[in-house]
């Protein structure tokens, strides 16, 4: 039995989204895989009962929010790791803190956003990054990854909707992500997409894109699954030279 640790959930019984996304987690994992929302230890036993509240959720659509998160996901992969989990898969598609929290264990941590990207790199000659935003083409987050094996990424695009609209309005998110699809396609010769944004990933869309567009979107949150049993299933971690265990003083 694999055990992979998604970073997110906190304590308590989870809410009904979290619910939602754990089964589209657990959907695209195979068989032999437990898939848990974690949130730290001792948050899986934590569960019983059932969830009354509403709940607050914490979007996060900066640089700033994304340094803010970074203290608690090493402390949350630590536990997950001293728990017995097999590996870890971030809930964020900016993957706060990866390097940080490569760092810290030994166990394989998967950032979906570099994943897709990568496996993006790999099906197409051009592809474009959907995030969440003011409309049209950004410059964000994959400059810096061009001299690593990224050269097919061309271009960035946000829908025009935040993450809470993102999280409210599936349908929109489908028809504006569609619509700045159509425009890579047709400016920058896209032909396959990410998106950067974990919500966006929740809506779970991809089939109807690549049925409007024939061309492949790649859904982070499922390759993170996938990829993070892979690396299981094949002994993988990350280099402890790349990634040497901090010195605590």
């Amino acid at each position: 039995m694999r055990k992979i640790a998604f970073i997110a959930g906190g304590y308590g019984p989870l809410p009904p989204e979290m619910k939602r996304r754990q089964a589209i987690l657990q959907a695209a994992a195979s068989p032999g895989t437990q898939l848990d929302m974690y949130g730290g230890k001792g948050s899986i036993e934590s569960r019983k009962g059932e969830y009354k509240g509403t709940g607050e959720f914490i979007a996060i659509e900066s640089e700033y929010g994304l340094a803010s998160s970074f203290a608690e996901d090493v402390k949350v992969v630590v536990e997950a790791e001293e728990e017995g989990y097999d590996a870890a898969v971030f809930a964020c598609g900016g993957d706060p803190g990866l390097f940080a929290v490569r760092e810290a264990v030994s166990i394989p941590v998967i950032g979906p956003g570099t994943a897709a990207r990568h496996v993006c790199s790999l099906v197409c000659h051009k592809f474009t990054l959907l995030t969440t935003g003011r409309p049209g083409p950004v410059k964000m987050l994959l400059e810096h990854e061009q001299p690593h094996g990224l050269g097919r990424w061309v271009s960035t695009r946000s829908i025009g909707m935040g993450v809470r609209d993102v999280r409210r309005d599936p349908e929109g998110t489908f028809k504006t992500t569609l619509r700045e699809a159509k425009a890579a396609m047709a400016k920058e010769g896209a032909d396959a997409f990410t998106y950067g944004c974990m919500s966006m990933a929740f809506v779970d869309m991809d089939k109807r894109l690549e049925a409007e567009l024939g061309v492949p979107f790649v859904n982070p949150a499922k390759v993170a699954v996938r990829i993070a049993e892979m690396c299981i299933d094949l002994g993988l971690r990350h280099s402890k030279i790349t990634f040497p265990k901090p010195d605590k003083h």
